[in-house]
C-alpha cells in the first residue's frame, strides 16, 4: 500500500521530530519512568515558554506548536506511528492539513478547559483525521472493513487516555 501524502507525511514527520529534539535542546533532558516519558524535555520551562496549551498562561502560537511537542520520547514515537499510518488514507494533501491543523488546535482548546496541567502533542491532530476519514467512509459507503480499522484504532488510542490520568482526554475527544 502506498502513502498516499508521502512528502506531507514526511514533514509531519521531520517537524516532529525536530521539534523534540529542539525541546530538549533548549530545555535540557529529563529521565523518567512515567509511561510516555523515558527522555522527556523540561515540561515545567516548556510551559513557562509558552510552548505548551495551558489557560493561565495562554499564548495563541501554543495552539500550534503544541502540536508538534511531546511529552516524551515514547509519546513522539506513537504519535509518528499514527501519522505514517495516516499517511496511507485516500485525502488530498490540502484537506489532510487543513484536518490535521484544525482538528489540533480544536483538541488543544478544549484540552485547556478539561486539563489544568496543560496539553502538548499530536493526538488532537491524528484523532481528528481519524475521525474524519471514518465520517468521509460512513457518508461515502467505503469498506466496511476499513473504517473498522479505523474504529479501532481510535479505541486504542483512546482507551490510555481513560485508564491513566496523564493523558488529556480534551484533546482527543473534548471531555475529561
Amino acid at each position: 500500500m502506498a502513502i498516499y501524502n508521502q512528502k506531507l507525511i514526511k514533514a509531519l514527520v521531520f517537524c516532529n521530530i525536530v521539534a523534540f529534539l529542539l525541546s530538549i535542546a533548549l530545555t535540557g533532558t529529563q529521565f523518567n519512568f512515567f509511561w510516555m516519558g523515558l527522555i522527556s524535555p523540561n515540561i515545567d520551562q516548556l510551559i513557562d515558554m509558552k510552548w505548551i496549551v495551558k489557560l493561565e498562561s495562554f499564548h495563541p502560537l501554543s495552539l500550534i506548536s503544541s502540536l508538534f511537542l511531546h511529552i516524551g520520547i515514547v509519546h513522539l514515537i506513537v504519535n509518528l506511528i499514527l501519522i505514517i499510518y495516516l499517511g496511507l488514507i485516500n485525502i488530498s494533501p490540502g484537506r489532510f492539513l487543513v484536518v490535521y491543523i484544525a482538528s489540533g488546535v480544536i483538541g488543544n482548546l478544549c484540552a485547556i478547559f478539561t486539563d489544568e496541567r496543560g496539553v502538548l502533542g499530536a493526538s488532537g491532530a491524528v484523532m481528528g483525521v481519524l475521525g474524519y476519514e471514518i465520517i468521509y467512509g460512513l457518508k461515502n459507503n467505503i469498506d466496511k472493513s476499513s473504517i473498522k480499522e479505523l474504529f479501532n484504532i481510535v479505541l486504542l488510542t483512546i482507551i490510555p487516555g481513560l485508564l491513566l490520568s496523564c493523558v488529556s482526554d480534551g484533546a482527543y475527544i473534548g471531555v475529561d
